[in-house]
């Protein structure tokens, strides 16, 4: 029964999210819903359901429209919600959180720190089974730091088995393998904790514009460390520059000691140092060297 409840408030949460994103410009009430209809006939939902579905999606459209339409009345803050992938519910507590911890996430400087205090958020909102199932919430910590440290997944493997974490489920407890450590990096930590740390900025620059400047570049970096799971500037300029591979990409950061806008100038000059560790990757890295030389 939970299931089904879950279930559907995600489809709900999902077709919030979309209405946001593609939000009609001048729609502020009830009158001009009728651009709805269109975005629902847009679907391919709507192309794959016969004639009394299709009235039902587009009253289903309709009627959560209606919704965002009374629960979020400032246009801007609508259009600010639609950036961030989540439906009412989920951006608002988001929202709720960061006013109850602002002033918390301004104090701090460092950014393992940051992503410590900014961990509540992260766990309530990320769904990755393989995440959401894990027996020690402690234990995630620990991975996601090595994530974003640039670890190779056996060393972070080994270190999150070592705490004797285990895979629950409704009947049994299980060993996590190696696959599933690389599905909480990839999926959970980078792919579900990026988001989640972008609908982070977008409520700070919503709510404090000027006054938290300085904070917002935080979580930015942050953001990117926690996508790529690198936590050097030089190695997140690396990969950037198109080098999306974690091990290719900290080992370039040891010789690029550069700012961003210098990075390819700098991959010139020094040219036969970078082609010399190359050498041992496939040619695909080399190939996509070559192109940023000729840029």
């Amino acid at each position: 029964m939970q299931r089904q409840v879950n279930w559907k408030i995600n489809i709900i949460s999902s077709i919030e999210s979309f209405l946001l994103s593609q939000w009609p410009e001048g729609l502020n009430d009830e009158s001009s819903l009728g651009s709805i209809s269109e975005l629902a006939k847009n679907t391919l939902a709507y192309h794959l359901a016969n004639a009394i579905e299709k009235e039902q999606i587009i009253e289903i459209f309709t009627i959560i429209a209606n919704r965002i339409l009374n629960e979020v009345t400032d246009s801007k803050k609508r259009k600010i919600y639609g950036k961030t992938l989540f439906g009412i519910r989920e951006i608002q507590k988001i929202e709720s959180w960061i006013q109850l911890n602002i002033e918390t996430l301004n104090n701090v400087k460092d950014n393992r720190l940051l992503f410590q205090k900014l961990w509540p958020i992260l766990l309530e909102h990320t769904k990755n089974n393989m995440f959401v199932k894990c027996s020690s919430q402690s234990s995630l910590l620990t991975l996601a730091y090595d994530w974003i440290e640039g670890k190779p997944f056996y060393e972070i493997f080994n270190n999150f088995i070592s705490t004797g974490v285990k895979l629950v489920s409704r009947i049994q407890r299980r060993n996590y393998k190696l696959e599933h450590v690389v599905e909480i990096c990839e999926n959970a930590i980078s792919y579900e904790g990026s988001v989640i740390l972008g609908a982070v900025v977008e409520i700070i620059e919503l709510l404090f514009p000027q006054e938290m400047v300085e904070l917002i570049e935080r979580v930015k970096i942050l953001q990117k460390s926690v996508k790529y799971g690198l936590s050097s500037f030089t190695s997140i300029n690396g990969y950037e520059l198109g080098f999306a591979d974690r091990v290719i990409a900290k080992e370039f950061s040891i010789l690029m000691k550069t700012e961003k806008s210098k990075s390819r100038e700098f991959l010139k000059v020094n040219e036969n140092a970078f082609r010399t560790i190359l050498l041992k990757y496939p040619i695909l890295y080399s190939q996509i060297f070559e192109s940023i030389l000729e840029t």
